[in-house]
Formats: C-alpha cells, sequence, structure tokens
C-alpha cells in the first residue's frame, strides 16, 4: 500500500510539472509558432508576439519581434521608393512625350522650310539654266564667252543636284519618301543609262561595259525613278573614283521563280578602307583617304534608304 501511495503521489507531481512545464515553456513556443505562421501566411510584419517571461523564451520573442520590426521598417523603405519611382518614371515619360513632339515639330517645320527653299530657288535656277542653254545657240559666241556660259550651266545643275539630295534625306527622315512602281522595260532603263555613262567613261578615257542575262523587252514592276537613281548615283562615285581601268555594270536574274535580279557596280579604283565601309552610307560623311570629290556626302546615304524602300540590299 505504501507503495502505490508513492507511486500516487509520484504521478501527481509529474503531472503537476508537466503542467507547469507547459504553461511556461510549451505555450509560449506554441503561440510563437502560431504567430509565425500567420505573418508567413498573410505577408503581415506588423504582428507581434507578446512577451510574457523575461526568461530566454522571452529574448527568442525579443529577437523574433525586432527581426518583425526590420523587416516591416525596409518594406515600408522600399514601398516609399517604388511609389517614388513610379513618379519619377511617370515625369519622365512626360518629358520624353514632350521632347519627341518638340523633335517631330522641329523636324516638320525644317521639312517645310526645305521645300518652300527648294520651290525659291529651283524657279530661279531654272530660269537661269534655260537663258543659258538658249545662249549657246548663238553662232556669233566666241571660244570664252560659250566656255563661260557652260560653267554657268554645269554650276547651275550642281546646284539642283544638291537641293535634290537634300530634299530627298529630308523625306527619308520624315518618313515621307513613297515607292511609285508600275511596268517598265528593264532593258530599256539600263541602254538609258548606259548610254550616259560611256560618255563619262570616254571623258575619263576609261573602258565602260555592260554584261549579265538580262533579254531585250524585260517587263519589270517596281520604282523606276528610285530604281535610276540608285544606278546613276552608284555609276557616278565609280567613274568620279576610277582614275584608270574600267567601269562595268553587270544585271543578272536570279531566280525563274521571284524574277529577282542582282546589279553590279564594278570598278578599278582605289576602292574603299574596310574602316569606311559602314561609315559612308550615313548622311554628310565621306571616304576619309583625302581624295577631293566635292558633293554633300548624302549619295549612298540616299541610295540606301532607297533600296531598302525598294526590298532590296
Amino acid at each position: 500500500r505504501s507503495v502505490i501511495s508513492v507511486m500516487l503521489v509520484s504521478l501527481l507531481l509529474a503531472f503537476i510539472l508537466a503542467s507547469r512545464l507547459q504553461a511556461v515553456i510549451s505555450d509560449p513556443i506554441y503561440r510563437l509558432l502560431n504567430t509565425m505562421k500567420t505573418v508567413s501566411e498573410q505577408k503581415n510584419y506588423s504582428i507581434r508576439e507578446k512577451k510574457i517571461s523575461e526568461d530566454e523564451l522571452g529574448s527568442l520573442v525579443d529577437g523574433f519581434n525586432g527581426m518583425l520590426s526590420q523587416i516591416e521598417a525596409r518594406d515600408r523603405e522600399l514601398n516609399q521608393y517604388y511609389y517614388h519611382l513610379e513618379e519619377k518614371v511617370a515625369q519622365r515619360t512626360i518629358e520624353l512625350a514632350e521632347a519627341r513632339d518638340q523633335a517631330l515639330a522641329a523636324n516638320k517645320a525644317k521639312s517645310i522650310f526645305l521645300a518652300n527653299m527648294s520651290h525659291e530657288i529651283r524657279t530661279p535656277m531654272n530660269a537661269v539654266l534655260g537663258y543659258a542653254q538658249i545662249l549657246q545657240r548663238d553662232t556669233q559666241l566666241n571660244k570664252e564667252q560659250r566656255h563661260s556660259l557652260k560653267i554657268i550651266e554645269s554650276s547651275g545643275n550642281h546646284l539642283l543636284g544638291l537641293i535634290n539630295d537634300i530634299l530627298d534625306i529630308s523625306k527619308i527622315e520624315a518618313g515621307a519618301m513613297e515607292l511609285r512602281q508600275e511596268n517598265f522595260y528593264l532593258s530599256e532603263l539600263i541602254d538609258a543609262i548606259a548610254a550616259m555613262f560611256k560618255v563619262r567613261c570616254e571623258q575619263k578615257h576609261l573602258e565602260w561595259r555592260v554584261s549579265g542575262n538580262l533579254e531585250d523587252k524585260t517587263l519589270v514592276y517596281a520604282d523606276q525613278g528610285k530604281l535610276r537613281q540608285i544606278l546613276i548615283n552608284l555609276l557616278g562615285n565609280a567613274v568620279k573614283f576610277t582614275e584608270k581601268g574600267e567601269v562595268s555594270l553587270c544585271i543578272t536574274q536570279q531566280s525563274d521563280d521571284n524574277e529577282m535580279y542582282r546589279i553590279d557596280v564594278i570598278d578599278t579604283g582605289q576602292g574603299i578602307p574596310k574602316a569606311d565601309q559602314i561609315n559612308i552610307f550615313y548622311p554628310f560623311q565621306h571616304e576619309q583617304s583625302g581624295f577631293d570629290t566635292g558633293g554633300t556626302g548624302l549619295g549612298l546615304a540616299i541610295t540606301k534608304r532607297q533600296v531598302e524602300l525598294m526590298g532590296g540590299t
């Protein structure tokens, strides 16, 4: 009986001790775990666990609450930074839109100015060229007078060419250049250009060749005016940069299915340094070899844009 009494007393003491340990240790840890779970699920870092003792568990609760305070402060700073960033982005977007509108307005004003100036310059220049051509028909002119009229005509044509180049590059930058496609005989266009450059090559004592598999009366659908300008620009450069040898134009049909043609302009000139082969296609850029070419540096820039507009390379 005394053994049973001892066992009952021991069980009672164990129960009391376990209850005390649960109240002091297990319950605070359980509440802390629940708080952690709530914070994790709700992402609410303003929640705090209540501290009920000054022992090691109390220090653990203090550490947990301190961690939540730091996270909450950083979260608040991030929100403020994000808010200010949105304000800055919105302000920058407004500034960029205003700058774009100003640039578009300036570009439009420039295009209008160039169009008006071109009209104002072309009208008197055409009159000057017309009278220069009429005066050259006078059989009583001496050699010096004819030479002076030739200079007037040549300079006038050069000025009109520069005006046309500036207007073309302005149209390209404004996105206003359009294709005017039509059916035409490619062979007739090539023959006309060949006749023009045969004379230019003869003046510089250069050989002139036209080759390829182009058949007579080959009908194509394209922008004839732009194709003519492209070929004149390329061939004009070839003749300008070639001091001896030959200039040739080769037209070959690439495929019977898509009726694509490859056009090669080949010369025996000094060539283009590799470093300049990209730059020369930008407006107002010249090849840097020291060769005095004159002009605005717009020909190849216009040619490249026109070729791309027509679907070529």
